[in-house]
């Protein structure tokens, strides 16, 4: 039940923003991105693509990340079973030690929420503590290629 209510308010906050989208600022939106790009990819060194990330693969940090770069990740997910619901939700810190360097922490919850007070409701929990690297090793501008290891 809690995770339909999720799932509705959600739902609702989407489509109130897909309502009131402002086409004056889409295209407003567009020349920052190309500003952005030009700035970001072209304009400081090492060199660096900038590409799309994939949606099923969590890269660590961008193909050719530049030192000091760093972002913040929170997600959250919702499974519901016959007698409780089950959340997973997580947090991570993705940065870049050196150049083409990314390190990456994450530390994953389950948490358990019983509807009829189940003895078969698994306990609450920190999963893990996850760390992992990527390194850059080709960056190609000329291509708009990036290859890594992680």
């Amino acid at each position: 039940m809690m995770s339909y209510l999720f799932f509705g308010i959600a739902l609702l906050f989407l489509s109130f923003e897909c309502i009131f989208a402002d086409t004056k600022k889409d295209a407003f939106n567009k020349k920052l991105d190309s500003a952005f790009i030009f700035e970001v990819q072209d304009l400081v060194e090492p060199d660096k693509v900038l590409h799309a990330e994939p949606l099923f693969i969590d890269l660590i940090r961008d193909l050719g990340a530049r030192k000091g770069e760093k972002e913040w990740n929170v997600g959250l997910g919702i499974t519901d079973n016959n007698n409780y619901d089950y959340y997973t939700f997580l947090v991570e810190y993705e940065f870049a030690v050196i150049d083409r360097l990314g390190i990456e922490v994450e530390l994953p919850f389950s948490i358990y929420y019983p509807f009829d007070n189940g003895s078969d409701t698994p306990q609450s929990k920190i999963d893990r503590l996850k760390i992992a690297a990527q390194f850059t090793f080709l960056v190609s501008q000329e291509y708009k290629t990036s290859l890594a290891l992680g």
